[in-house]
C-alpha cells in the first residue's frame, strides 16, 4: 500500500459534517486485565492514553496515511462513520532509526505540527473509546527488520514505539521484494517472538498482525513469511491480506467476489501451515485469524470495489466469523470534485460517493464488544485510607502519590476531592490548571 507525503499544501477537505453516528456510548465494555505499560523516556507525550486490550470479535480498522498533510482527523471520521479503530502507516527506517515514512521522526513531540497533531488525534480518539494500531513496513522504503541487523536491537526498537504510543495492537505490512528477503523475515520473526515474551512477563497485551499481498488463489511469498513466524514461536493474532491490485482489471461488479475468494484461499493456506507445524486449529479459529483489506474505489489495476461490493464483504465476513476488515484508505474516502475519474488518487476514491461513505458501510462490521477503556481495579493505600471527609467517599480511596502510576478508572483523593484517571498517568497533579479538559488525565469522580 502506498504512503507518501503531499508535496504542497492542499485545501483540507475535512469540513465539519452535520452527520453524526452513535458511537462510543459506553455499552458492551469488557473488563480488561491490568496493562503493564510503562512509557520509556522520549519526547513523546506520556498522556496520550493506552490502547484497548481487545478490539472486538469482529473489527473494522481502516488504514490511515500518517504522513499525509495536514494530519487526518481520526475523530471526525469516527464521529461521522462510527469507526472506532484505525491502522496508522507506515513506520520505516530512516538512517537506522524508526520514522513515519522517512518524513517524520517518531519522537516528534506535542509542539511539532505533524507529530503533535497525530498525538492529539490519538489521544482524543482514545478518550472517545477508540484506538489505533501502528503498522511497520508498507510498500515503499526500508523496513526496520532490514536495516537493524541485531535481533535484540530490533526487538527494542519495536518495544520502544509500543511503549511510547501505548499500543496493544501492531501490524507488520510486508510487501514487494521484502516478502522474499529471508534475512529480514527471519530477523523480524525472532525479534517479535522475543518481544512477546518480554511483554507477557510485563502483563502487557499485544496483538500481532501480518499484512501480506494476496491473489484470489491465495498468498504467494507470504506463505513463507507466515511459516517463519510460526516456526520461531510468534503468536500471530491474524493475517490481513491486501485484496486489491490483482494484476489485471477485474470485470465490473466482481471485486467483492474476488475479495471473498481470496479470504477463502488464505483460510486453506493458514490451516495447512498450522497443521504442518503440529498446531491444531479449527476452521472457526482460523477465520478468527483472517483479515481482508480492499482498496475503496478504483485500484491500480483498474478494478473498482464499489459500495455494494463493500456490503457483500461485510455480509460474508459476518457469515464465517472473519476477524477483521480493513480499507486502503480513509484518506481516499471522498469523491473527487470532478466526480468519477479514470486515475487513482491518494485523496479520493475516483468513483461517485458520499463523503466517508465506505467508512459508514464497513463500520457496521464492528461487533462493538471490545474493551472500550483499559480498566484496572482501584486500590486502597492501607497506610492512608482517608478519613471520610472527602464527600463520604475517600475513606476507601488512596491519597494521590506523585510517584504512583494510575490507570484509566483509578480514583485518588487530593485536597478534599476525589479524582478519577481518564487514562494512564504518573506525576500529573490532579488539580493542575489546564486550558482544556483534554489536557489533564484527571476528572472529578462522579
Amino acid at each position: 500500500m502506498k504512503s507518501r507525503k503531499l508535496t504542497a499544501l492542499i485545501l483540507s477537505v475535512l469540513v465539519a459534517s452535520g452527520a453524526t453516528a452513535s458511537v462510543f456510548t459506553g455499552k458492551n465494555i469488557v473488563q480488561a486485565k491490568e496493562v503493564g505499560i510503562n512509557s520509556l523516556q522520549s519526547k513523546i507525550a506520556t498522556n496520550i492514553g493506552v490502547g484497548q486490550e481487545f478490539w472486538g470479535t469482529t473489527v473494522f480498522a481502516p488504514y490511515v496515511d500518517a504522513c499525509s498533510y495536514p494530519v487526518f482527523s481520526l475523530t471526525e471520521y469516527a464521529k461521522t462513520t462510527g469507526t472506532k479503530h484505525f491502522i496508522l502507516g507506515f513506520v520505516v527506517d530512516k538512517n537506522g532509526q524508526p520514522s513515519w515514512g522517512t518524513y517524520y521522526d517518531m519522537e516528534e513531540g506535542p509542539t511539532d505540527y505533524q507529530g503533535g497533531g497525530l498525538l492529539k488525534e490519538i489521544k482524543a480518539l482514545r478518550q472517545m473509546g477508540g484506538d489505533v494500531m501502528v503498522s511497520f513496513g508498507g510498500e515503499a522504503n526500508t523496513p526496520l527488520a532490514a536495516s537493524i541487523k541485531d535481533v535484540n536491537k530490533l526487538k527494542d526498537a519495536y518495544k520502544k514505539i509500543i511503549k511510547d504510543y501505548g499500543l496493544t495492537h501492531v501490524d507488520f505490512d510486508i510487501e514487494g521484494a521484502w516478502t522474499a528477503d529471508t534475512a529480514s523475515i527471519e530477523r523480524r520473526s525472532q525479534a517479535i517472538a522475543l518481544l512477546q515474551k518480554e511483554l507477557k512477563a510485563e502483563n502487557h497485551p499485544l496483538e500481532i498482525w501480518y499484512t501480506l499481498p494476496v491473489l484470489p488463489s491465495g498468498m504467494t511469498n507470504g506463505v513463507d513469511v507466515v511459516k517463519s513466524a510460526v516456526k520461531n514461536g510468534v503468536q500471530l493474532s491474524g493475517v490481513n491480506v491486501m485484496t486489491m491490485c490483482f494484476g489485471q482489471k477485474a470485470p465490473d461488479g466482481t471485486m467483492g467476489d474476488l475479495v471473498i475468494e481470496s479470504a477463502k484461499s488464505v483460510h486453506k493456506q493458514l490451516k495447512n501451515i498450522y497443521t504442518q507445524a503440529n498446531i491444531q486449529k479449527s476452521d472457526k479459529e482460523i477465520w478468527k485469524m483472517i483479515g481482508v483489506t480492499p482498496m475503496n474505489g478504483l485500484d491500480y489495476s483498474g478494478s473498482i470495489l464499489d459500495q455494494n461490493e463493500a456490503r457483500e464483504v461485510v455480509s460474508f465476513g459476518k457469515t464465517v466469523g472473519m476477524r477483521l476488515i480493513g480499507m486502503w484508505s480513509v484518506n481516499r474516502d471522498y469523491q473527487n470534485p470532478k466526480g468519477a475519474t479514470d486515475y487513482v488518487s491518494i485523496t479520493d476514491s475516483s468513483i461517485v460517493q458520499e463523503k466517508f461513505e465506505f467508512g459508514k458501510i464497513l463500520s457496521k462490521y464492528d461487533s462493538n464488544d471490545g474493551t472500550e477503556i483499559i480498566e484496572k481495579p482501584g486500590t486502597t493505600d492501607p497506610e492512608d485510607p482517608g478519613d471520610g471527609e472527602d464527600g463520604g467517599e475517600t475513606g476507601e480511596i488512596a491519597a494521590y502519590n506523585t510517584n504512583t502510576e494510575y490507570w484509566a478508572g483509578d480514583k485518588v483523593s487530593y485536597k478534599g476531592k476525589v479524582y478519577q484517571a481518564k487514562w494512564w498517568t504518573k506525576g500529573f497533579v490532579p488539580d493542575t490548571k489546564v486550558e482544556n479538559s483534554w489536557d489533564t488525565p484527571w476528572k472529578l469522580a462522579e
